[in-house]
């Protein structure tokens, strides 16, 4: 094996596992493979032969033992030491764990295991009162009627076990009636309300009070209906009638009012039952944009169109309107301000 050689100024001369050939007095060698052990070491050569000069070993030293070493520490309990060798005294419930490190075994600590402390050390924890109750150290709460413990271990009323019976201290006498009623409403002693039906009335298959049909003759009427000789005179009476029309009369209101509507875009609002209107003042909600609208027609047509930013638009409808839609093109929504509607003539023909 090929060695090292240093150069002079200090270190190992030769480093390596074979003999080095002519060396010089003094010269040093490590030998990688020397030793009992095969690990190295080190030599002077002394001009005849190579002598070992490092020591590895207690035994290699000269006039030195085991017992010329002094003793480490000084320990008392619960620290032990044997020679050279320390360890700590583990008592009750104390251990070493898997990371060697010291720690409590907390499943060995118990009431029979602590110096010193019995069951009648403990004070009570309490002074308690119904509906509380106490045995040793466990407390309780005594349940009554209608009271429980429900999944989740909370105190809960048992709804079910309430009734007028487990009342205490109350009876039927100590209701009031619930309403003061005259006729045809009734109240009997169980609390309940009817309703006295007279002729041609009754309940119908939903519930709701109804007129039976054809059960209203002449009989029922609160009043004497005329005969026919009582009409032939009334008809003859000039006084009994006014004065017949000289042409044609007719008359038709309108009313504006503020709808005050806001419809967002992509969506739109039903009118029921569609008013007529004349007119419908039209803005858009934003100031910085405009929107648009679709006025839907009771005829299905439609009445199409956008308004400005800062615009009041006012719209001819003069039809009857079931629908106002804010397309989704619009960029803003639309407000429905005053609307003007106007309602069926009334007429009168001669």
């Amino acid at each position: 094996m090929a060695g090292l050689s240093a150069s002079s100024g200090g270190g190992w001369d030769y480093i390596q596992s074979d003999t080095p050939a002519d060396p010089e007095k003094g010269e040093s060698w490590y030998d990688t493979d020397g030793g009992a052990d095969g690990q190295g070491e080190a030599k002077v050569y002394d001009g005849t032969q190579w002598d070992v000069t490092g020591y590895i070993s207690h035994d290699q030293l000269d006039n030195i033992s085991a017992a010329d070493h002094h003793d480490p520490v000084t320990v008392t309990a619960p620290i032990t030491r044997s020679g050279q060798a320390l360890a700590l005294a583990f008592g009750n419930a104390l251990h070493v764990d898997a990371n060697d490190d010291l720690a409590v075994d907390e499943s060995a600590i118990s009431h029979d295991n602590i110096s010193g402390v019995s069951a009648a050390d403990h004070h009570d924890p309490v002074t308690v009162t119904a509906p509380l109750t106490r045995s040793g150290q466990a407390l309780a709460l005594a349940l009554g009627n209608a009271l429980t413990t429900d999944a989740n271990d909370d105190l809960a009323v048992n709804e079910g076990a309430i009734s007028h019976d487990n009342l205490s201290g109350v009876s039927d006498s100590d209701h009031h009636n619930p309403v003061t009623v005259s006729n045809p409403l009734n109240v009997d002693d169980s609390q309940g309300l009817t309703l006295g039906i007279g002729n041609a009335l009754y309940v119908d298959g939903s519930g709701n009070l109804a007129v039976a049909g054809n059960s209203i003759g002449g009989a029922e009427l609160e009043f004497d209906p005329a005969t026919q000789p009582e009409l032939d005179s009334h008809a003859g009476d000039a006084d009994a009638h006014h004065s017949r029309p000289t042409g044609t009369q007719s008359a038709q209101q309108t009313r504006t009012t503020n709808w005050n509507r806001q419809v967002d875009p992509d969506t739109s609002i039903l009118v029921t039952p569609p008013p007529y209107v004349e007119t419908m003042d039209l803005e858009s909600s934003g100031t910085s944009y405009a929107s648009e609208y679709v006025i839907v027609r009771g005829n299905g047509n439609q009445i199409t169109g956008s308004v400005g930013a800062t615009e009041t638009k006012t719209i001819t409808v003069d039809s009857f309107v079931r629908e106002v839609q804010c397309p989704s093109s619009a960029t803003t929504s639309l407000a429905i301000k005053n609307v003007t509607e106007s309602f069926p003539s009334h007429t009168h023909g001669i």
